[in-house]
């Protein structure tokens, strides 16, 4: 995802957006960018709020067209091809 963030970002204006879950503090964003070297934006949501739009466990992978609607509930397995079909 790191390199489709770097080339989607660059080409398109797209933005990948990582959402950590099952109770992850911010304090679990930073271990995650130290160990994986993401850039990407990252988010906690550690009362799992998201849980009930899930496609069926993890990872998913939603996209969200610029309209903010929904353009794809679960481009699993991700693809950077996949997703720049929806830009």
């Amino acid at each position: 995802m790191q390199t489709c963030w770097q080339q989607q970002a660059e080409d398109t204006g797209a933005i990948i957006l990582g959402v950590m879950m099952d109770g992850a503090q911010p304090g679990s964003i930073a271990s995650w960018v130290g160990a994986y070297g993401t850039s990407y934006p990252m988010v906690a949501d550690p009362t799992d709020s998201l849980s009930g739009g899930l496609n069926g466990g993890y990872p998913t992978y939603p996209v969200i067209g610029p309209d903010m609607v929904i353009q794809n509930i679960d481009l699993f397995p991700f693809s950077c091809t996949g997703l720049g079909g929806y830009l």
